[in-house]
């Protein structure tokens, strides 16, 4: 948590460079699902990673990169009820590889979309166990995708479950 709000102050300072070079973004994937397995056993919930047909590799930073893959994958199964799921899937457009998070939690009300990436309103999801949230986490994903000069948003709908995607350039 104070992880967040320490990346926020330095990416928002200028004090963050990136180590750019070609991710292979499923194998990182895969990574922080094997980190974030015992959160969703504990909770029941499937972690589903679906294979694409050709390599996801995009120009990254992997530390940081792992960052906004481990929050975003973290938060799905924070915010998702037992018994749920998550399922992660890559799409190629042009020059660019899309990451989807899926969930099937509690989602968003349509008037707090907005300030999903702010870091200024606390949304009325709520941990499904207990978990800690401060709100700052998908502040300092947003910054860090911006850093990478990606775009990253939201589709949700209240009781049905987020999608969180983001888009990075093709190595």
């Amino acid at each position: 948590m104070v992880n967040s709000l320490l990346d926020v102050t330095a990416i928002e300072s200028g004090k963050i460079t990136l180590d750019k070079r070609p991710v292979d973004i499923e194998s990182l994937t895969y990574s922080i699902v094997r980190y974030q397995k015992l959160q969703a056993d504990k909770k029941q919930i499937r972690l589903d990673v679906q294979h694409p047909a050709a390599a996801p590799v995009v120009l990254a930073d992997p530390r940081r990169l792992s960052e906004v893959l481990d929050n975003l994958v973290s938060n799905a199964i924070k915010y998702t009820s037992p018994g749920g799921q998550v399922n992660i899937h890559f799409e190629k457009t042009d020059n660019r590889w899309i990451t989807h998070i899926e969930d099937t939690g509690q989602g968003f009300l349509s008037t707090e979309i907005p300030y999903v990436f702010s870091g200024t309103r606390k949304m009325t999801s709520k941990p499904t166990a207990g978990e800690p949230s401060i709100g700052f986490g998908l502040l300092a994903v947003k910054k860090i995708i911006d850093l990478h000069e990606g775009d990253i948003w939201v589709h949700s709908e209240r009781e049905k479950g987020s999608r969180f995607s983001f888009a990075l350039t093709s190595a």
